[in-house]
């Protein structure tokens, strides 16, 4: 699988990078939630980890960006 990790914090994400990986998926990680809205213009996701806190945008607002633009059968 191909998870997205939305995570302003440095150290949260790369833990979660390194469990993700070590079970076999491919991860992609963003600090912030403009690059992560740039990145599902032109990439394709299995899975999203979003933290609900983020500098620029919410991570609420970013579920429901997600699923304006892929539906409701996103996890």
């Amino acid at each position: 699988m191909k998870f997205a990790i939305i995570e302003d914090s440095r150290s949260q994400a790369e833990v979660l990078k390194a469990l993700l990986r070590s079970e076999g998926h491919q991860v992609d990680v963003f600090a912030d939630g403009a690059s992560f809205l740039a990145a599902i213009e032109t990439r394709s996701f299995d899975f999203y980890l979003v933290d609900w806190m983020l500098p620029d945008i919410d991570g609420d607002v970013l579920v429901t960006r997600v699923r304006e633009r892929f539906g409701w059968e996103v996890p």
